[in-house]
């Protein structure tokens, strides 16, 4: 069974789920509302090319589908830096110049196809 606030696996003989602290019932449900559970994330402070792509992997639960981000790709760890993802962009930059610039290509295939689902887990936090 799953929960239906966090949609982790709820073990069996479990009182308190340990991921979101929801209290269970004695036969394995939870109280959580309907409005509780299908809580809507707004990303209306987006740009609408990253709010589309946002609510692609809400629909996902989350998880990755490949989604070309061209500004990600123009520009590589800068578009990183720039949106504040500053550990990844150090990182690549870090690799970058100490191989020579060699690993830049792989980067920026990278941040093409990846760019976008770094930005909305960085987003969701």
């Amino acid at each position: 069974m799953k929960c239906p606030l966090c949609s982790e696996e709820i073990v069996e003989g479990a009182i308190k789920f340990k991921y979101c602290g929801e209290v269970l019932n004695k036969d394995g449900s939870t109280k959580v509302s309907i409005e509780r559970a299908k809580v809507v994330k707004d990303y209306s402070q987006f740009k609408p090319y990253y709010q589309d792509g946002f609510k692609q992997f809400d629909q996902n639960d989350g998880s990755f589908i490949p989604k070309w981000n061209s500004p990600a790709f123009l520009f590589g760890f800068f578009w990183y830096l720039a949106k504040g993802m500053w550990l990844k962009g150090s990182i690549m930059v870090a690799i970058t110049v100490s191989f020579g610039g060699v690993p830049a290509i792989f980067f920026w295939l990278y941040c093409g196809i990846v760019g976008i689902f770094d930005y909305y887990l960085y987003a969701s936090c």
